[in-house]
């Protein structure tokens, strides 16, 4: 012990030096024996503390090595669905682009000619090559897809939307009054006219919706019995980051949504329409979104109807609109529409009808709309399209007599339906023949049909086959497209139903027109001056 506490002295300069000391040091060398126990214990304990800390690693390093093989296949894994999901998100999945190439590819009717193919199922392709096709892919029992050949117009999309449609404050003057008058006056009557008629109101009283066999009454189509759900898509949609809650309208409520799964990249904007808040889901409503729903599927074909992205039960997704609706260009900015503008706006209405009126070609209607009148038109792209047909009826045949059955409603408001729509009596799809003359008056006059009579006084004329004295209201009444609206109204405004044109007839007659005038009727209404 000496010697080591001589060899770590402090005393000392080098370790020889200590074995020739006297024994006078010895207390010195004493006091340095101790401090060198100190430091040798302390060094010792430092040593075992080191060696303890690389006992543990070593231990954990040896654990480690055991389980690397179990490591390396759930990183293996980790790695398989990693690339799994980029493979998926990066390969053309369902989106609205393809649903919308889709439609570009079956719109190639020319509609002088207007047919379509049969049997014109129509479904949802999933592009599986990538090429934006639909034809690399296998195909779902959704909607929105026919067979056929391209052929398409191009839209022209200006900004001067704005001018047209919002107008300036100056620019209302009487209509909107006349207009606001209506919707109160509307609302007021609707509340109080409640009278439920005919085998109809006792349904409208059970909640059930219409029935499509009654008597020797059956389907006229195969489709009008069935649907095309397509519920991925709704599915698909995050309900807090990816809507917004727009308006409550009819029967539901609209929400805003936006699709980002475009390949060309940026956003797309669609509406997302479920049954309102606290209103029942019964049968007659499930059967009312069934309809509209059906409606836009098969009327995929024709550019002048609403698109359809998705249906599942009481819920959709469709195009928006965000510059409004026709009604509210003729109450918000009817001085700002030329005259060349209201021959494209009445050829359009005509001809968004008379596909809805003969969507399996045959010239045989299968269904009325039941609701016709502006408000039901949108405008996107500066072209109108028809939507809302959950008040419609699908129109059933009669095998043995080979015509057409009839059907009922139970309420029937406003002031711009058929006769026979307050009279209560049998109705046909030629209700919407009437409603379309009504459009065509506000079109040319800049006044609702009937203005300045309330709407129970209106509706006793109406079924007693009078007709409003709108001429008066004419600016303009020798201009040419003033005339020619007024004979489309006279077509329209026909006392018997069966005597009425079909819409086709009216809309060949408008489209005739428009082109002796070198109008381009079909193109966008903002590009007409």
């Amino acid at each position: 012990m000496f010697h080591r506490a001589g060899l770590y002295s402090k005393s000392t300069g080098s370790p020889n030096n200590n074995k020739h000391k006297n024994s006078n040091n010895s207390g010195a060398i004493q006091n340095d024996s101790e401090a060198a126990s100190d430091q040798i214990s302390k060094k010792s304990k430092k040593r075992q503390c080191v060696h303890r800390i690389n006992g543990t690693l070593l231990r954990l390093r040896q654990s480690f090595a055991n389980t690397a093989p179990l490591c390396k296949a759930m990183y293996s894994c980790l790695f398989i669905i990693i690339g799994i999901s980029v493979l998926i998100l990066s390969s053309p999945a369902i989106s609205f682009k393809r649903i919308t190439h889709g439609m570009t590819r079956s719109r190639q009717q020319v509609y002088s000619n207007y047919h379509f193919h049969q049997p014109r199922m129509l479904q949802l392709i999933i592009d599986g090559d990538g090429d934006g096709d639909g034809d690399g892919g296998t195909s779902s029992s959704s909607n929105l897809y026919h067979y056929g050949k391209v052929q398409t117009t191009a839209l022209n999309n200006h900004d001067n939307l704005s001018k047209t449609i919002q107008g300036s404050s100056k620019n209302k003057h009487h209509h909107h009054h006349h207009h606001h008058h209506r919707l109160i006056d509307g609302e007021a009557t609707s509340k109080k006219s409640k009278k439920e008629k005919g085998a109809s109101s006792a349904l409208y009283k059970a909640r059930q919706r219409d029935p499509l066999h009654e008597g020797d009454c059956e389907p006229m189509r195969w489709w009008q019995e069935t649907s095309f759900p397509s519920c991925n898509i709704m599915h698909e949609k995050h309900f807090e980051r990816e809507v917004a809650w727009l308006t409550n309208g009819g029967y539901n409520s609209i929400f805003r949504t936006v699709d980002n799964s475009s390949m060309e990249g940026g956003t797309t904007t669609y509406i997302l329409k479920i049954l309102q808040y606290e209103t029942p889901h019964t049968d007659r409503n499930f059967d009312r979104v069934r309809r509209d729903s059906l409606l836009m599927e098969r009327g995929t074909a024709s550019k002048y109807i609403m698109n359809i992205y998705s249906y599942c039960g009481f819920t959709q997704i469709v195009e928006f609109g965000r510059h409004g609706n026709l009604d509210d260009i003729l109450w918000k900015a009817y001085d700002s529409v030329t005259q060349p503008q209201k021959l494209q706006i009445a050829t359009q209405v005509a001809q968004a009808l008379a596909d809805v009126h003969d969507l399996d070609g045959d010239g045989i209607s299968s269904m009325s709309h039941g609701d016709f009148a502006s408000k039901q038109y949108i405008l996107i792209d500066g072209i109108l399209k028809l939507n809302d047909f959950n008040r419609g009826r699908f129109i059933r045949w009669n095998p043995k007599l080979k015509e057409s059955c009839t059907y009922t409603i139970g309420v029937n408001d406003g002031k711009f339906r058929a006769p026979e729509e307050y009279q209560y009596v049998p109705e046909t799809a030629a209700i919407d023949i009437w409603a379309l003359g009504s459009i065509f008056v506000e079109l040319v006059t800049g006044y609702e049909v009937w203005y300045g009579y309330q709407t129970e006084e209106a509706q006793k004329r109406i079924a007693k086959g009078k007709l409003p004295s709108y001429q008066k209201r004419i600016q303009n009444k020798t201009d040419p497209i003033n005339e020619i609206l007024v004979k489309a109204i006279a077509m329209c405004w026909v006392y018997e139903p069966k005597d009425r044109p079909k819409a086709g007839v009216v809309a060949d007659y408008l489209k005739g027109e428009a082109k002796r005038l070198g109008i381009a009727w079909e193109k966008s209404i903002l590009s007409a001056k």
